[in-house]
């Protein structure tokens, strides 16, 4: 089989079911450990995982066959499972339906796993900043009433966030992708 060059870097966000505060200190305690254990089983390469009370970040590196759809499937099932059936702790952990994902660039990696690092830091001093860049309900962009509210485009409202987060992050955003796309 030929070899195949890849940098496969991606953000993976997922929050709790109705962004209640399920991740007490507890279950944070045992969470973060079996993730970074499952993503060693299926081959991922975690560089960062943190949580706070009701949302997971993860920065890992993919192989090309994996399906992005299926690391956060895998991830999300099989920490949502372990918590709740093998730990003891009863039914306390519930993941809200979708993830939000983003892929960076290999340079990017050590300012994104500091940003990953320190979410507990950044949510205590968040001033609205936070809920902006880390939206858990994505728009239905099939309505026409969605579009007209936001008047832009699928692709422009995505490479604007991304955009956002890079900056927020300390990260030099190429902003020419950002004009050819958010046109």
């Amino acid at each position: 089989m030929p070899k195949v060059y890849h940098e496969l870097v991606y953000h993976f966000v997922w929050a709790t079911r109705d962004r209640l505060p399920l991740i007490t200190s507890g279950v944070e305690a045992q969470l973060l450990p079996f993730i970074e254990g499952k993503c060693r089983e299926l081959g991922y390469w975690l560089h960062a995982a943190n949580c706070v009370e009701d949302h997971v970040h993860l920065l890992v590196t993919l192989k090309p066959s994996d399906s992005v759809s299926e690391v956060a499937r895998k991830l999300k099932g099989s920490s949502s499972h372990f918590i709740n059936k093998k730990m003891g702790l009863g039914d306390v952990l519930y993941w809200q339906r979708g993830y939000g994902v983003l892929s960076l660039r290999k340079k990017d990696i050590p300012t994104v796993a500091e940003y990953v690092r320190r979410q507990k830091q950044h949510h205590q001093t968040d001033s609205g900043l936070i809920r902006k860049l880390e939206p858990f309900e994505a728009p239905d962009w099939k309505s026409s009433a969605t579009k007209q509210e936001t008047g832009c485009k699928p692709v422009a409202e995505h490479v604007s966030r991304m955009f956002a987060i890079k900056v927020a992050s300390g990260l030099e955003p190429d902003a020419s992708r950002v004009s050819s796309y958010a046109r």
